[in-house]
């Protein structure tokens, strides 16, 4: 930092800038003030440098450091703490109004900063909470005050005390609220670069629930006794009210009595834990019991009536609440007697055969024990009972049963009746008896008829299942049907090609079981069968049923056809194929092979492969060459290297040809299928012709070209040079030119194919006298390369004699 000014009273300030240095003589110092001003908190390192030449020689220079450290701590200022902490809030609890809480509730305020603390103002927001006067409202004093005290010093502590008053009955969930405010000038938390505020406020929130002076409450459960039916002269079970105080003060009990208005009240005692001396204590209870004797007979009413001090009663109840009591008088006792149903009807039974047993019910219908003393049953039936016989006895409104059965002795009607003996009234003679009814059968037998007598299954695939056809048997007589035995058989072998299934599709879910030991009167069952046949031809079947019908055993004819099982059948398109002429070495064009199912199964391709002499030399592709995007023909095989073909239905193979050498080759493509003809039809035989490489060659028809004499400065007659091409690849022709003084035209296209040819036309114009040479060269990819083609002439000049008309050629220089 800047230097502060300093006065030097024996050492001067070392000087120090751009322009001044400091000298010192020998012996002699000066001092560098340092002063440190924090811009932060905490621990803070600088370094103080002083150049100088004072070094150990023979150095001319150095620097000598010195380390500063300082730490940053905060201004003196006051700092707040409330305890409970702010915010927070202080809750009072329930009141009951117009009373004030007691203890007071204390709030702390202590000064937890450096300077001293000053409490400006303090206020509450509702009237219904205060701060005592005086020391009761605690030491702190806002300093605003004219009594005002010193402020708090750093540490200290003060404290202001709140009581609560309320003056209504708090009706909102938290109750009454309200906020005390503390003005203050001390900050909760102060930093060296922002200034403390000369003041703020603390809050603290302030709850309190009023409530009104306690008041007993009272309840009974239940608010009325029903004690139903009571012999005259006699006590019922006591019944139980009980008395609950829901208030919240002691709840007590002025008047416990049962009145009535008329002759007609019930006559009772009370009892129980409630008395009119102990009080009943908020959110407890007591019980009062009840009994009733009925002097004579009919309905009675009453009413047990309790006083108290209970303050949540109508005020027209003089603090009186009731409990309805009701009963009725009965005569004394006595056993009834009721038999139910009074008449059974068995209907017809089997002579000697036993019916299912029918009950009686028998009931004392009467108030008083019932005493059985004897049950007698006449006619052809029998019976059983759980009726207890004296000296036991049928309480009121129970009951019992006696079991009757059915058991004719004879054919026709056979009545008979049933009696109970006992100590009841009876209100007439018939009372205690059950008249009983039934009609003695013949012995039943049984009868059977049958859905159908014979089951044409029709044609049938040998070696297959037909689906179930059934007979139902239903016993049409009144016996049961008993089978004793049942047995397939046939001629030649014919019960082998007819089983027996209980999986009848038509008969699923019509109720219908099977048939077995023996079938009920109207009741059915079925037979179901299946036509399996193990060989061709028609079938024929028995199945007879052994049973204790008189007419004896019943047969069941089956009849069927065996049909030929399908087979699929293979046909190979072609079945040579001559691949032709191809190079050596380079893959031709496929053929396609049609392989067709001519059967009525489906045909399984397993295995499509090449095979023979030249086997390496022809190859299956699974695209055809050249490629054919619309395509859409349907492989041979798949993936696995098999396929399946349909009845009726074709797939196709590719065959190419890949000649390694010259000459003939032949191989063939076997197909392996599980066709019936397969032995025979089984593969396509293939030939093949391997071709060399094939070469260009070129050929002229001269390879020299004379023209002889042509005059000077003329041209010369044109001769023709024919170019073929001779080889077994086409002819590329790059270029055609010639030198001297010959020209020439052409009609060669740039390829010539094999045995084509061209006329190259050579003219000769001489441009100077005497023989004349050139050359006329043809460019291709012919193998061997063409010779160039010489070309001659000699050029001549006219002349004439003197005198003469001749005229005449000089072909010498």
């Amino acid at each position: 930092a800047s230097a502060p000014s300093v006065t030097a009273n024996i050492d001067p300030v070392c000087v120090i800038s751009p322009t001044a240095t400091s000298t010192l003589a020998p012996g002699s110092s000066c001092i560098i003030p340092v002063s440190f001003s924090p811009t932060s908190l905490g621990p803070v390192t600088a370094t103080l440098s002083i150049t100088h030449n004072g070094v150990a020689l023979p150095a001319t220079s150095a620097i000598a450091t010195i380390m500063l450290s300082g730490s940053g701590v905060p201004a003196l200022v006051p700092q707040i703490q409330i305890t409970p902490r702010n915010p927070s809030s202080i809750n009072f609890g329930t009141q009951i109004i117009n009373t004030t809480s007691t203890p007071a509730q204390t709030v702390t305020v202590s000064n937890v900063g450096t300077a001293p603390l000053n409490i400006l103002g303090a206020s509450i927001n509702n009237s219904q909470f205060s701060r005592p006067a005086g020391a009761a409202g605690g030491t702190c004093v806002a300093a605003a005050l004219p009594s005002a005290t010193s402020a708090i010093a750093p540490n200290a502590s003060c404290t202001i005390n709140l009581v609560f008053t309320p003056n209504v009955v708090s009706t909102a969930p938290n109750g009454a609220v309200g906020v005390l405010s503390i003005t203050h000038d001390g900050v909760p938390a102060p930093t060296p670069t922002a200034p403390a505020p000369t003041s703020a406020t603390a809050l603290i929130d302030l709850i309190g629930t009023g409530i009104a002076a306690p008041a007993a409450a009272i309840g009974v459960n239940p608010s009325s006794l029903a004690f139903g039916e009571q012999v005259i002269g006699t006590t019922s079970a006591a019944k139980t009210v009980t008395v609950t105080n829901s208030g919240n003060a002691p709840l007590n009990l002025s008047n416990i009595a049962v009145t009535g208005g008329n002759n007609a009240r019930p006559v009772g005692t009370l009892g129980g834990t409630c008395s009119t001396t102990v009080a009943i204590a908020p959110g407890q209870n007591c019980s009062i019991t009840v009994t009733f004797t009925p002097g004579t007979v009919g309905d009675k009413t009453g009413t047990l009536g309790i006083v108290s001090n209970a303050t949540n009663l109508p005020p027209t109840s003089n603090g009186g609440i009731t409990v309805a009591l009701t009963g009725t008088g009965i005569p004394v006792p006595k056993p009834g007697l009721t038999l139910s149903p009074r008449n059974l009807a068995f209907g017809a039974q089997t002579v000697g055969l036993t019916t299912a047993p029918q009950g009686i019910q028998v009931t004392n219908s009467g108030n008083a024990n019932l005493s059985i003393t004897g049950i007698v049953s006449a006619g052809d039936y029998a019976f059983t009972s759980n009726c207890p016989l004296a000296p036991d006895f049928l309480g009121a409104a129970t009951s019992c049963t006696i079991t009757i059965t059915f058991t004719p002795l004879s054919v026709g009607a056979r009545d008979g009746l049933i009696t109970v003996n006992s100590n009841a009234e009876l209100i007439s003679a018939t009372a205690n008896s059950v008249t009983l009814t039934g009609t003695g059968s013949p012995v039943p037998v049984p009868e059977l008829a049958l859905s159908t007598t014979e089951l044409r299954f029709g044609s049938q695939t040998t070696g297959t299942q037909s689906d179930a056809q059934a007979v139902v048997l239903r016993n049409i007589g009144l016996a049961n049907l008993l089978i004793r035995s049942t047995n397939l058989s046939g001629s030649a072998n014919g019960a082998l090609d007819f089983a027996q299934s209980s999986s009848v599709i038509i008969l699923q879910g019509s109720g219908t079981p099977p048939c077995g030991a023996s079938l009920a009167p109207g009741a059915s069952c079925f037979y179901g069968f299946v036509f399996v046949p193990q060989s061709e031809g028609a079938k024929a079947a028995s199945f007879s049923i052994n049973s204790n019908l008189t007419s004896g055993p019943t047969i069941i004819s089956l009849t069927g056809t065996a049909t030929p099982r399908p087979r699929p059948a293979i046909s190979i398109t072609p079945t040579n194929l001559n691949m032709g002429d191809q190079i050596i070495t380079t893959l031709g064009n496929t053929r396609i092979v049609t392989i067709a199912n001519t059967g009525d199964a489906s045909l399984t391709v397993s295995r499509i492969f090449v095979d023979g002499v030249n086997l390496g030399e022809f190859a299956l592709p699974a695209v055809p060459i050249p490629p054919t995007p619309s395509a859409s023909n349907t492989l041979c095989v798949n993936s696995s290297g098999s396929g399946i073909i349909a009845p009726g239905g074709n797939c196709i193979f590719y065959v190419a040809f890949n000649p390694t050498s010259e000459g003939a080759k032949v191989a063939r493509v076997s197909v392996v299928s599980d066709a019936a003809n397969a032995v025979s039809v089984n593969g396509v035989d293939l030939t093949g012709n391997g071709t060399p490489v094939p070469v260009p060659r070129a050929r002229l028809s001269s390879t020299a070209v004379g023209f002889g004499n042509a005059l000077f400065i003329s041209t010369a007659q044109a001769q023709t040079v024919t170019l073929t091409s001779v080889g077994t690849a086409p002819l590329d022709v790059s270029s055609i030119r010639v030198i001297g003084d010959f020209t020439q035209t052409n009609n060669c296209p740039s390829s010539l194919v094999v045995n084509a040819s061209c006329n190259i036309n050579i003219s000769f114009s001489p441009s100077s006298l005497g023989t004349r040479s050139g050359t006329l060269t043809v460019t291709t990819n012919s193998i061997p390369p063409l010779n160039p083609v010489t070309l001659s002439g000699t050029s001549c000049r006219w002349f004439s004699l003197p005198g003469s008309r001749i005229v005449s050629t000089l072909c010498a220089p």
